[in-house]
């Protein structure tokens, strides 16, 4: 009796069933069934723990990856990749810690000696390194939905699903049972949609909403786009959706491609999205635009690290050469599809700097 504590239903037509009788058997049979199922669930231990859980709330899950998708996860939490991806990510305060929509405080004045402005620099550039925490990218979760019994002598008793949820304490949410019994006598396991719909119904995570808010749906996400909030939807499904979930997945990419086919790459730097965006470019080998973006606004290192992130990558290149000149115009002509646009932006790059270095001359000399 103890156990069948641990669950509530989410039903309000429970007097349908049609007799006291009938309810009670029916009663004891899927309470019988839930802690059977929940009991083979704690033996399986299918969850296998390959990168740090992405959870807001602090809660500890596990997330589960196995078959061909390890290939694109051991590629993302390679430690060059991720050395890479921050650094090219950059790291403006100002940009950082740009004013956002949120309850006004009074301005405070500090007098501080050059130390200890220093000092307050320095916890600045540590908080900001903490926001630039990039979301990971993961592979899709698999569909759940596992029939366990069909019982056709209770269909019809029912005119709602009835939602079996594991409120157990101490529990990751990845872990909880999640059954669902369908009106026609099916028992089965929560599809990961409803399986979220359901924890966050008893384990509410701030902000996150148990339906999907509209700013998602095809039509307003392109109004948002339109208006470039880019930024705003890629933090707002960062709240709302798993990060192995379709719709977090599908987000992300129709915002990394609208920023690619817009040029708008600068929208995301110095933001904890822009290594995301990188990674997403150079694994599909559309990094061409952003390599010249890079070039223009003479962030060359940072053009350098984007080619060694693709060869790390596909491989085609060596990924530690020492001349960075000769690694972009090597890039460009073998693995480039838009190679003229690229020499043209390095050869701009070159005069620029060349212009400059002059210009320092003479100053020196003067």
């Amino acid at each position: 009796m103890a156990s069948m504590t641990r669950f509530r239903i989410l039903c309000s037509n429970l007097h349908r069933f049609g007799g006291s009788v009938q309810y009670s058997s029916c009663r004891r049979r899927i309470c019988k069934q839930f802690i059977l199922l929940r009991q083979q669930k704690q033996q399986q231990q299918s969850f296998t723990t390959t990168t740090q859980s992405y959870n807001e709330s602090g809660n500890n899950n596990n997330i589960g990856v196995s078959g061909e998708n390890e290939k694109l996860l051991g590629m993302f939490i390679d430690p060059e990749v991720q050395s890479i991806l921050y650094r090219i990510t950059g790291l403006d305060l100002e940009k950082i810690f740009k004013p956002r929509k949120e309850r006004l405080k009074p301005p405070t004045t500090k007098v501080m000696t050059d130390k200890q402005l220093e000092e307050a620099f320095d916890t600045a550039r540590e908080e900001a390194r903490k926001r630039l925490q990039m979301p990971p990218v993961l592979p899709e979760r698999e569909e759940r939905g596992r029939v366990l019994s069909e019982d056709d002598e209770i269909e019809g008793l029912l005119s709602c699903n009835m939602v079996f949820t594991d409120i157990s304490p101490g529990l990751g949410h990845r872990e909880r049972l999640v059954t669902v019994r369908e009106p026609s006598g099916r028992l089965r396991e929560a599809t990961c949609d409803e399986h979220d719909r359901a924890v966050q119904v008893y384990f509410a995570r701030q902000y996150r909403k148990i339906g999907s808010p509209e700013i998602f749906h095809d039509e307003f996400l392109k109004i948002a786009m339109r208006s470039d909030h880019h930024e705003h939807i890629l933090d707002r499904a960062c709240v709302q959706f798993e990060p192995d979930s379709r719709d977090f997945i599908d987000v992300h990419h129709t915002v990394y491609t609208d920023i690619d086919s817009k040029g708008l790459y600068d929208s995301l730097r110095s933001t904890r999205h822009f290594g995301g965006l990188a990674f997403y470019l150079v694994r599909l080998k559309q990094c061409d635009g952003l390599l010249v973006d890079m070039l223009q606004r003479s962030l060359f290192q940072d053009a350098v690290d984007l080619i060694r992130l693709h060869h790390l990558l596909h491989g085609g290149g060596s990924s530690h050469t020492t001349d960075s000149v000769a690694a972009v115009r090597e890039f460009a002509k073998t693995h480039s599809r838009q190679g003229g646009l690229i020499e043209r932006a390095l050869q701009v790059y070159l005069e620029n700097s060349a212009d400059g270095q002059d210009g320092r001359a003479e100053v020196t000399s003067n």
